[in-house]
């Protein structure tokens, strides 16, 4: 809406505010919140990735650590690159 000041000719705004429902605060937070989980795990993943590049890193340049430091990096390396089974398949390889 516009209003013109009389006075000086000035064109005045005002602002209406809108009154949201509490299901369309609800509906507005629940899509923030999917928005930020997804840039959470988007970042993880590239964290991740980062710190897998450090790790090889030091795998390269093994003589400049001690030898507990190397172990505790490949043991990481590892049980970062081995696949994680799913309860399904963990429990048929049990049975066999």
């Amino acid at each position: 809406m516009e209003n013109i000041n009389e006075m000086n000719g000035t064109v005045v705004h005002e602002m209406e505010e809108k009154k949201y429902t509490e299901s369309e605060m609800n509906a507005a937070c629940g899509q923030l919140y999917q928005r930020l989980v997804k840039e959470i795990q988007a970042r993880d993943m590239s964290n991740m990735f980062k710190r897998m590049d450090y790790l090889f890193k030091v795998i390269e340049n093994k003589d400049c650590f001690n030898k507990d430091f190397i172990n505790e990096v490949i043991q990481e390396i590892e049980v970062a690159l081995t696949p994680v089974e799913s309860e399904d398949n963990a429990e048929d390889n049990a049975k066999k």
